[in-house]
């Protein structure tokens, strides 16, 4: 394998991690304050002005820290962290707060971490706020990579508004350095037209986690703290068995990607799930519809992305916990044949690592999918993608109605009949004329399609997929908004989910 020279930082994930250094806690630090002596933790530091007591009534009932600010500014909590990161290491701290008492109705929290630099002068890094509600647990989290620019952690720092109670619950210090448990599981692999796990079929029956940014300027903070191991037991609990993990080059690049991916495997290989490794927005920004970035235009960009595919293929060979790399979501190459080129070499460049398992190829945005007359790839180990939001003008904004005729169909009515025929012209057409496995990445319903026969619809679409043993991610699980299960920029607990829409996805997915 050639030597990678990319600004994606070598890696080493193997599923049984060594520890950087002994002295460090394994895995990091939990507080969940079930008794009046888990108060008096040596890691909580409090000025004089917070009063720190236990609280009998937890995030789940079994007791949670109170942080009373008495006086007339803001003050802050330290939760001390300076023995939990090492260089080229990350923590990911995450917590649940909720405003017990205060008069501000926009109160907020927020969360920062103080590190310190080679020169020993301290500095501040902003990791996250959250509004403060009195019926809801919110989280609050962050994530930190000690990078070779980066400072030394000494502690993450919570702030409290004047005059205000806070309660705090779960609060997890999680390195990202872990051990990784035994994986026994074999790896999925094509064959034909078909996905095998060993001898058995495998049908991809997922949902998207959102970690990446349409928008290059905004910071990798939120995006890489969103998420937690409770989303990867419930959507085990909910019947999936992958996530399409969205991810964004930024990340890879300034953020300690690869082990902030650490914590993703760990959680996934904990809870039975596997990983389709989607790059969402890689080098020159997120694409689909209107891109007008320069990933096209840069051989630097294109090299750079191959590259950081060649590093994920020799980081994770015989990795059973990745299902998938996912080359590029939505492209909108110039022309299709500039797509079908830049594929066709990524995936020379992947296989010469030794990496046998799938890669998944999307159809790009110049196409209505992957057609009977597409041409396929000599790489017998491809899974051909498309993202399916039929029509467009019901799922994202419910100006068609479920049972009616389409606004942008013509005199098409909208049922089960249009679901199956446009699934079928195209994608499955192509299916059967080159015996390939295909997937479809992308699925799902706005809230406003669900006004009008989105669950309906829904249902539909599943079930031509089970006939036509169709792999998919239902998009998608949390945060990004009207689509999502759990919608909302910030997460809260109890979760308010969409129900009815988990309940479809889980009759239509695989039995165990």
């Amino acid at each position: 394998m050639k030597k990678i020279a990319s600004i994606f930082a070598p890696v080493c994930i193997s599923v049984v991690c060594t520890l950087a250094s002994a002295s460090l806690p394994s895995d990091g630090v939990k507080m969940d304050f079930k008794s009046k002596d888990d108060v008096s933790n040596p890691r909580l530091a409090a000025p004089k002005d917070i009063q720190l007591q236990h609280y009998s009534d937890g995030r789940t009932g079994e007791g949670a820290l109170m942080a009373s600010n008495t006086s007339a500014k803001v003050q802050y909590l330290s939760l001390r962290c300076e023995d939990l990161c090492d260089d080229g290491e990350g923590i990911l701290v995450s917590m649940w707060v909720r405003r017990e008492s205060g008069n501000s109705p926009e109160a907020r929290c927020t969360l920062s971490l103080k590190s310190a630099n080679k020169s020993g002068k301290d500095s501040y890094v902003s990791l996250s706020s959250v509004p403060l509600a009195q019926d809801k647990w919110t989280l609050l989290s962050g994530w930190y990579f000690r990078g070779p620019k980066a400072g030394s952690p000494l502690e993450f720092k919570v702030s409290l508004p004047a005059g205000v109670s806070l309660l705090i619950d779960d609060v997890d210090l999680l390195r990202s350095s872990v051990v990784q448990p035994i994986d026994k599981r074999a790896p999925l692999m094509v064959k034909s037209a078909q996905v095998m796990e060993g001898d058995k079929r495998f049908l991809l029956h997922g949902i998207n986690l959102y970690g990446c940014s349409d928008d290059e300027k905004s910071d990798t903070h939120h995006e890489t703290s969103t998420v937690t191991e409770d989303d990867y037991r419930d959507i085990a609990a909910a019947g999936f068995n992958c996530v399409r993990l969205n991810a964004w080059h930024k990340v890879f690049r300034e953020a300690g990607g690869w082990e902030w991916l650490k914590l993703h495997c760990l959680w996934a290989r904990r809870h039975g799930l596997r990983i389709i490794l989607d790059m969402h927005s890689p080098p020159g920004g997120y694409q689909s519809n209107d891109y007008k970035g320069s990933f096209w235009k840069s051989p630097q960009m294109q090299q750079d992305l191959i590259d950081f595919w060649v590093q994920a293929a020799a980081t994770f060979k015989g990795d059973p916990v990745i299902a998938a790399f996912d080359l590029m979501n939505e492209p909108l190459p110039p022309t299709e044949r500039d797509w079908l080129a830049f594929a066709s070499r990524a995936l020379e460049e992947i296989r010469k690592t030794g990496w046998d398992r799938p890669v998944i190829v999307e159809s790009s945005m110049l196409t209505d999918g992957w057609q009977a007359d597409s041409p396929p790839f000599a790489d017998g180990g491809v899974i051909y993608d498309t993202h399916f939001y039929t029509p467009w003008s019901f799922a994202n904004s419910g100006k068609s109605k479920y049972g009616e005729p389409c606004v942008d169909y013509g005199k098409s009515v909208l049922d089960a009949d249009f679901i199956q025929e446009h699934l079928e012209r195209d994608l499955l057409a192509f299916a059967k004329k080159n015996n390939v496995p295909v997937n479809i990445g992308e699925f799902g319903v706005s809230e406003k399609a669900l006004e009008v026969g989105g669950e309906q619809w829904l249902a539909a679409t599943l079930d031509v997929m089970n006939k036509q043993g169709v792999g998919r991610q239902y998009f998608c699980w949390c945060v990004y908004g009207d689509f999502a299960i759990e919608p909302g920029w910030f997460r809260q607990s109890p979760p308010t989910r969409r129900g009815n829409v988990m309940t479809i996805l889980n009759d239509y997915g695989p039995k165990r």
